[in-house]
């Protein structure tokens, strides 16, 4: 990953973001199982949030049929739309995440993704100040492929 910013921050839910991320794949992908944990600042320091509708702190197994999965399923009630405009954008830029993924370059800039209102039941994630950290770690060699450290701040 060299680039990945995300615009605005803090992120309005129900508003539209816009993503800019310049990466490569150095060596072909055949399915990673993703860990992903987040933490949310609060008065006693960063607490991580556990695994709720497929959101919080997860290990989602199989990266490559993730994405499917996640627009399929709809998980959380928003998934769906979010990927079909991410996958609008893989194709307009010829990404190909289809596993097993080749070595790639990957530059989208300026991605303009709509984000749903949050719903009732994942209201706990509305608001606040966050630490993201992503783990890829190849299912077959047990090689981690990806790992990413990010913060942000949804109003």
């Amino acid at each position: 990953m060299h680039d990945f910013d995300i615009a605005p921050n803090p992120v309005v839910t129900g508003k539209a973001i816009t993503l800019t991320i310049r990466a490569e794949t150095k060596k072909v992908l055949n399915g990673s199982d993703v860990k992903l944990d987040l933490s949310r600042s609060s008065l006693f320091g960063w607490v991580p949030l556990p695994c709720v509708f497929h959101f919080g702190s997860c290990t989602y197994h199989d990266s490559c049929t993730l994405l499917k999965r996640m627009k399929d399923e709809n998980w959380g009630g928003m998934m769906a739309d979010i990927i079909t405009q991410v996958d609008s954008y893989f194709s307009m830029y010829n990404i190909d995440l289809t596993c097993p993924v080749s070595k790639q370059s990957l530059t989208i800039s300026s991605m303009n993704v709509s984000l749903p209102h949050v719903p009732s039941y994942l209201s706990f994630l509305a608001s606040g100040s966050y630490k993201v950290h992503v783990n890829m770690v190849d299912r077959h060699t047990k090689e981690q492929t990806f790992c990413l450290d990010l913060e942000f701040s949804i109003a």
